[in-house]
């Protein structure tokens, strides 16, 4: 794979982003903000128009500052994106909002992750099958019923989550939506990530007593786009718990026991 010059200089660009009907069903306290698993597609077309030569699949030190919130009826959002390349072919991307104030105007960061030039299969989770016995399970619905009240478009649990103090098991279904979401045909469809991390959620509920939402990971690596119309399962195990914050590792398979994507190091935590 062909390096990224080093004399490139950090770029600024300004972005469009469609508000799709469905992200509106994305919702915290009644407030629609945008997804994490959006925000990762976004940012991974943004560089990849930019910079070709950037693996995209990979991802390095995902951070999520803050909740961007989509206003009620909003058809569009004014964002930027900040890349810089760094010397070892990476590329750095920052996701920014302007916003204006009574007396200045400033940018706002609400999250970065640094793509890796590395190939998918130098990135993948060590960690193998390990016996798994649940001590407690929950349907689905009761999730969606009782804890995590996003629209339909985000209920892509299905059927029973099995768990212990340790792991959480679960099945998710990625929708087929009208439009594709951009970056998509890089990553795949954003519902399935989306939905193991609800699951990681309830296994977080279990040891917190809340629901912890993600604010970062130490890798994200794509093996095999996820695809809409398909079921996948999760497989969330807690790695270590800290003063409220909780560290999972991550892994999503199709139906044929293929790894599709995995996230190392996905930290969690209560955001009042």
């Amino acid at each position: 794979m062909a390096g990224i010059s080093q004399k490139i200089t950090p770029l600024r660009v300004p972005v469009t982003l469609d508000v799709r009907p469905w992200l509106f069903d994305h919702a915290l306290a009644g407030r629609a903000v945008l997804p994490m698993v959006e925000i990762l597609l976004l940012l991974a077309a943004e560089t990849k128009n930019r910079f070709p030569e950037a693996n995209v699949c990979t991802m390095d030190n995902g951070r999520f500052v803050r909740f961007l919130e989509i206003p009620a009826g909003a058809a569009t959002l004014p964002l930027e994106v900040d890349l810089e390349p760094g010397d070892d072919g990476s590329v750095a991307a920052v996701l920014l909002q302007k916003k204006v104030l009574p007396t200045m105007t400033r940018m706002v960061e609400y999250a970065r992750v640094v793509f890796s030039r590395r190939p998918e299969k130098d990135y993948l989770l060590t960690a193998g099958q390990t016996l798994f016995t649940a001590t407690a399970s929950m349907d689905a619905d009761e999730v969606y019923g009782s804890y995590i009240s996003f629209g339909p478009a985000y209920r892509n649990l299905q059927g029973s989550l099995a768990m212990n103090d340790q792991e959480v098991r679960a099945a998710m279904q990625a929708p087929v939506m009208k439009q594709r979401s951009l970056g998509e045909e890089l990553l795949g469809s954003p519902f399935p990530l989306d939905g193991a991390m609800h699951a990681a959620g309830m296994l977080g509920r279990r040891r917190l007593g809340c629901i912890p939402l993600p604010v970062g990971f130490a890798g994200r690596v794509v093996h095999l786009p996820t695809r809409p119309g398909s079921v996948y399962t999760t497989r969330a195990a807690l790695r270590t718990e800290e003063e409220g914050r909780l560290c999972f590792d991550l892994r999503l398979k199709d139906e044929r026991d293929r790894v599709c994507e995995e996230i190392i190091g996905l930290v969690m935590q209560e955001i009042v």
